[in-house]
């Protein structure tokens, strides 16, 4: 607020108030450690003294406005690279990050095609048993038609053997 109340002052060409509100400002803001308004007062008090011709104290306040702003300059360059070795970092951390992601997938994507594998594996297994299981059946089916074939051959042969010693027998008895 002071600093405002300064430069009304020196709008309204009170260079003396100005001056003394400046002054009060600048001891209030440097125990604050407010460094935009020390730049502010220096700058209005480099003004005001250049108005009132003390060449002398506008220099000293210019001075001290380099002096000040240079110290801002190294603290905002010493920011700036905190930023970017932060920055650095959290782009590293992301690329970490996104190849962590990518890793997972793989072994999700292996795991699921593990699964498959496996099911394929079930089922041809299955398939194999049953198709074997399928040939057996047949197998021991022929087989057991093939004995059955054999048994009616000898159930008709011995029909006929039946048949001939029934006709010789009753030939025999019919002529005697």
């Amino acid at each position: 607020t002071q600093v405002n109340i300064a430069v009304v002052k020196y709008e309204q060409q009170d260079y003396k108030s100005a001056e003394n509100f400046a002054t009060e400002s600048l001891r209030l803001a440097t125990e604050l450690k407010l460094n935009s308004k020390i730049v502010e007062c220096r700058r209005l008090l480099a003004k005001i003294y250049e108005t009132n011709k003390d060449y002398k104290n506008a220099l000293i306040q210019i001075k001290l406005l380099e002096e000040i702003e240079l110290k801002l300059t190294g603290e905002k360059v010493k920011i700036f690279s905190e930023i970017t070795r932060i920055d650095r970092q959290m782009a590293e951390t992301e690329k970490q990050l996104e190849q962590s992601n990518q890793r997972r997938k793989i072994a999700e994507l292996r795991y699921e095609n593990q699964q498959r594998f496996q099911v394929i594996l079930a089922v041809a297994a299955a398939f194999i048993l049953i198709s074997g299981f399928f040939w057996f059946y047949r197998r021991s089916s022929r087989l057991e038609i093939n004995r059955q074939k054999k048994v009616n051959q000898e159930l008709l042969e011995l029909d006929q053997l039946k048949d001939r010693i029934l006709t010789n027998t009753s030939h025999e008895l019919r002529t005697p």
